[in-house]
């Protein structure tokens, strides 16, 4: 009887994301508006470029909320990686739906916690937008 509740709740999570992570990525685009398109495209092959990118954008995130994010994405990848180990040779209907939510909570974690950290550096940063500048 609880896990079709565990269920719903996972599912809300991951709709909880989308609500999330629109704001995050508008306070993304105005934390960045200095680099270029191909300046964010170089990011991967410049890493002097990824690190200045990285400060402009969670440089003002409180030093907790940034730890946080970060352990909370290696806890998903490092569950993702005992998940696929366990259940790679495994045939899809002998998966289990308890871990298969405790995964997929997981990722829902990490992402909330990034989508946080970049709201609050947006909201320390020198020009958040206004009330005024919205309506």
């Amino acid at each position: 009887m609880i896990l079709p509740r565990l269920t719903k709740f996972v599912l809300g999570l991951f709709l909880g994301i989308f609500l999330v992570f629109l704001p995050a990525v508008l306070a993304q685009e105005r934390l960045l508006w200095e680099f270029s398109f191909l300046d964010r495209l170089k990011v991967s092959f410049n890493p002097k470029l990824a690190y200045r990118l990285w400060i402009q954008m969670l440089g003002k995130t409180p030093r907790w909320l940034r730890a946080s994010s970060v352990a909370l994405l290696v806890y998903a990848v490092a569950l993702f990686a005992g998940f696929a180990y366990r259940t790679f040779p495994a045939s899809v209907n002998s998966l289990e739906n308890l871990d298969m939510i405790q995964l997929m909570s997981a990722y829902a974690a990490a992402f909330c916690s990034a989508a946080a950290a970049l709201l609050s550096s947006y909201a320390n940063s020198k020009s958040p937008l206004t009330t005024d500048e919205i309506f």
